[in-house]
């Protein structure tokens, strides 16, 4: 049960229903009648109900203070939880586990400022939600994603962090096999005759058309299923999981690299 403002005394309250809930704030009755007024629910000391859950310790309140609804165009596009509190201030109610979920802070005037995190990425989403109206997204945040999809933006940014890392572990495996004068050791090869080999096996050629069809979250399974064995595939394990890279020739005649991560599409390039 979640509050969040005092209702303008001055207002006609004409009281259009009623209804019994259960209180699950530390303190206050157990039970508590709500009146219906202008569309919303007020407790009778007046003070606005937002949401009535549907169970305890789904979400945490906090306190009733409205926050400062220009405030919301300063947040922008995977800011951290910390960083959105120094800009809003303490949220009102939250809902969130292992970093996913979501933040709610409640304006005076009745906008409902939705802030939605996602994992160590950060602020994903945020928008505003008005009693009779649409939601909108807050601009500053839709101004950083210009249009595009957050999830194939996290999946990029995924992406470029296992790049970093791979290039890093790289850099340390040339460092710790480098010569004692820091130099790279020199390695004397001699030449030796070969059998000729055979010649090599005809590309494996996909449907560019199943390939439309392929996207971010797609499984490795479907991507199997769709074009068939790739051209060549690269595979290697880390702390995040396994990660593969299957190419295919495509009877368009463009060849392109899927990526994926855990048996998932993260890339498609």
């Amino acid at each position: 049960m979640v509050f969040v403002c005092q209702l303008v005394v001055a207002q006609a309250q004409v009281v259009t229903e009623t209804k019994w809930v259960e209180n699950w704030e530390e303190k206050g009755t157990p039970r508590e009648q709500l009146r219906k007024i202008n569309g919303r629910w007020w407790t009778q000391d007046n003070r606005g109900f937002w949401t009535i859950d549907s169970k305890p310790e789904t979400c945490q309140f906090f306190h009733h203070r409205p926050f400062q609804l220009a405030r919301a165009e300063s947040l922008h596009l995977f800011m951290a939880p910390q960083d959105v509190v120094a800009v809003l201030g303490q949220p009102n109610r939250t809902m969130e586990k292992n970093g996913h979920g979501f933040w709610w802070y409640y304006a005076a005037e009745g906008t409902k400022l939705s802030v939605r995190f996602m994992g160590e990425d950060g602020l994903g989403e945020a928008k505003y939600e008005y009693l009779n109206e649409k939601s909108r997204p807050v601009a500053s945040v839709a101004s950083d994603l210009g249009g595009r999809d957050i999830y194939k933006v996290m999946a990029d940014r995924a992406w470029k962090k296992v790049e970093q890392r791979q290039a890093n572990k790289m850099d340390s495996f040339r460092a710790a096999h480098s010569g004692r004068s820091g130099q790279p050791s020199t390695v004397s090869l001699t030449s030796v005759p070969v059998d000729r080999a055979d010649p090599a096996p005809p590309k494996r050629i996909a449907s560019a058309e199943a390939y439309a069809g392929i996207a971010v979250g797609s499984t490795r399974d479907e991507v199997l299923a769709r074009l068939g064995e790739p051209s060549s595939r690269y595979a290697i394990s880390d702390d995040d999981g396994t990660r593969e890279s299957f190419t295919y020739d495509l009877d368009s005649g463009e060849t392109v690299v899927i990526h994926l991560l855990g048996g998932k599409i993260i890339k498609v390039r």
